[in-house]
């Protein structure tokens, strides 16, 4: 019973960690406006940008469906529909419920749904996960072009590699090499079976990333990203002109990648308030005042959150009694 119990410690603590951080970027963000501006702002919002926002947000997720399609279709046969219902899934329980919940719900959806192996369904979702961030990585490279000078005063017009990615890269080698020793000394030896099971899971993994290796493969998985990408910084430009924020294609560059990339830090879900703080703070060394900075930032996460949580919450009910065999 000991370790269950730890695991649920575990999760407790992350999940009062992620709600005290989410708290504390909102106490900042509110701290810093102005009521009054902000209700003119909003008042003053351009509904025709907006629609063209939403719109480019329909863009967005159907090439979110495709790209997920596409990688899943290199591991196995998997219809439209099915992509389409287990990406809403997945994101709107990551947005209603806390550690991670939509990634599970859609790993597991797929593989009973279809005819994809777990572990070639998490080869997918790796490889989706790794074409954001090698996106994300090569857009704030080409952000650091345009960085308002301010940001460049901030950081001291240089990028170093600091102490805590130093400490992450070292964790990761040592918990990889205590993870082989335990596999092989320990499971191996006193649990053959589940360490067989473990064995098709990682062997249905590799397998799976190792069709990136054909070009076909790896223009599609790179190419889809960087449109996805690309459709997102086009919705951030379009909110900014909605505002009249006077915000350029590169400054929405420029906060849509280091925007995504602070919310990484753990939060409430939906990175509700750590977003709302970071595009706040970004937007003020485009001499956006607070308050601007917090209905741009409302309308952006609401544009891009909303759609896709409310389709996959409608399709959530009908999971669940998928899963429990319960007849619709």
């Amino acid at each position: 019973m000991r370790r269950p119990t730890q695991r649920l410690v575990r999760q407790s603590l992350g999940i009062v960690f992620g709600t005290l951080v989410s708290a504390i970027c909102i106490w900042l963000v509110l701290s810093r406006i102005q009521w009054t501006v902000l209700w003119v702002t909003l008042r003053s919002v351009n509904p025709a940008w907006i629609g063209v926002a939403l719109g480019l947000n329909a863009l967005r997720i159907a090439s979110l469906v495709w790209r997920w399609r596409f990688l899943l279709a290199s591991q196995g046969r998997c219809s439209w529909g099915l992509a389409f219902e287990s990406l809403a899934v997945g994101y709107s329980a990551n947005t209603l419920f806390p550690l991670r919940a939509g990634d599970a719900a859609r790993l597991g959806g797929v593989a009973h749904f279809s005819s994809i192996p777990f572990g070639r369904v998490s080869s997918a979702m790796i490889l989706e996960r790794l074409g954001d961030g090698f996106t994300l990585l090569l857009l704030a490279g080409v952000s650091l072009l345009f960085l308002p000078e301010r940001m460049m005063k901030l950081f001291g017009n240089h990028f170093l590699m600091d102490s805590n990615t130093l400490l992450f890269g070292g964790a990761f080698v040592i918990f990889f090499v205590v993870g082989v020793v335990f596999f092989r000394l320990v499971l191996r030896r006193f649990y053959p079976n589940l360490a067989s099971f473990i064995r098709k899971i990682l062997a249905d993994l590799m397998a799976g990333l190792g069709t990136v290796r054909s070009p076909r493969m790896l223009m599609g998985w790179l190419g889809l990203s960087l449109l996805t990408w690309g459709i997102e910084i086009a919705t951030y430009f379009t909110v900014f002109l909605a505002l009249d924020l006077g915000i350029s294609p590169s400054g929405s560059l420029v906060a849509c990648t280091w925007g995504s990339l602070v919310v990484m830090v753990p939060s409430a879900p939906g990175g509700f308030g750590s977003f709302e703080l970071a595009l706040q703070t970004l937007l003020s060394f485009y001499e956006c005042n607070p308050s601007d900075g917090l209905a741009a930032s409302l309308l952006v996460h609401t544009i891009v959150l909303l759609p896709i949580t409310m389709i996959g919450a409608l399709w959530i009910p009908k999971w669940i009694r998928r899963f429990t065999g319960v007849a619709d």
